[in-house]
């Protein structure tokens, strides 16, 4: 993959569910991203999984973003439901990102905060979780 291919993917990552944007606002609502640069200490977030489900049509990052930061200097472990994209459903990759940061902060011992904003499982999937 070309790496104007690939920062074009990321970028589309990053942005989550464009179109529900203006819904989320109405509600006075932040994105998953912006609850996680409220949280962790400024440039400390590293994100596990953003390409997942990135070529699907309105999955960037399949809903969920996880990684590992810091708050106060502590590094701490996160996963925050987009509910820019499918409600914040959870999908099979989507599981499968918050497994891999559940193992991970029990491997490295650090707390977990788990931000929510989810419609649940998405029906479609329930067959691959």
């Amino acid at each position: 993959m070309s790496g104007s291919r690939q920062r074009e993917l990321r970028d589309k990552a990053l942005k989550g569910g464009t179109r529900y944007l203006p819904k989320l606002r109405e509600q006075n609502k932040l994105t998953a991203r912006e609850r996680l640069d409220l949280l962790l200490d400024n440039d400390s977030f590293i994100e596990d999984g953003l390409f997942a489900n990135v070529l699907a049509e309105e999955l960037p990052a399949d809903g969920v973003v996880t990684g590992l930061g810091t708050v106060e200097g502590r590094q701490v472990a996160v996963m925050a439901n987009d509910p820019t994209v499918k409600a914040g459903s959870w999908g099979a990759r989507t599981v499968e990102k918050i497994i891999r940061i559940q193992e991970t902060a029990a491997r490295i011992r650090v707390p977990l905060f788990y931000l929510v904003d989810s419609a649940g499982a998405r029906i479609t999937d329930q067959i691959e979780m």
